[in-house]
């Protein structure tokens, strides 16, 4: 074995681990979570901005506020819709109080969807980089349209990001045997949500 044979393996390798990818802010994220390409997003009304995955569809609404976006994808399920087609996955953002719903602090917006369907919601409370958030899951059922028969269960995660009067809300729904798959893509918009000051 020559000495250019023996260690072509190990430039190759040290190649591999120092390949950089672009910092939130600078562009296009790829492979961070879930192999997704992420792109920077702010809404129109500006009052925050967060990585968000640049291929999945975009569907912006001022039914409760300007704030609101959800970026809809697909995944491959156990539990199909009636027509077959792949199942949604979500991950929506929105602001309270807004135009709907009146709930000022996180915590007791959280203790309120117990109400929904009887079940207690169990939560946590932290800091992270000087921002208190409370953060929840919470399974619940999809059901056929016009009808009470459950098809498949949802998984939902949530992060309720307090800023001053109020907070954001970030949510992720997915079946529960496939939301695994697009939790990381969850988890980096999350990480990245910057509240305008």
């Amino acid at each position: 074995m020559n000495l250019k044979t023996a260690i072509l393996p190990l430039v190759i390798l040290l190649s591999a681990c120092g390949k950089k990818t672009d910092a939130p802010g600078e562009g296009p994220v790829k492979t961070t979570a879930a192999a997704v390409e992420f792109i920077d997003y702010i809404p129109p009304a500006g009052t925050y901005s967060c990585r968000a995955p640049a291929h999945w569809r975009g569907e912006k609404t001022t039914a409760y506020g300007p704030d609101e976006v959800t970026f809809l994808s697909s995944v491959p399920s156990k539990g199909l819709s009636m027509d077959k087609r792949p199942s949604v996955v979500s991950i929506s953002i929105s602001k309270y109080p807004n135009k709907s719903d009146k709930y000022v602090d996180a915590e007791v917006y959280a203790k309120s969807l117990s109400m929904l369907d009887g079940k207690p919601t169990v939560y946590e409370k932290k800091t992270v980089a000087g921002r208190t958030i409370v953060r929840y899951n919470r399974q619940r059922p999809a059901h056929a349209l016009h009808s009470n028969k459950t098809l498949y269960q949802i998984r939902e995660d949530v992060a309720l990001i307090v800023v001053p009067g109020g907070f954001f809300e970030i949510s992720h729904s997915a079946p529960i045997d496939a939301y695994q798959s697009t939790l990381p893509v969850f988890e980096e918009v999350v990480r990245s949500f910057k509240p305008k000051s």
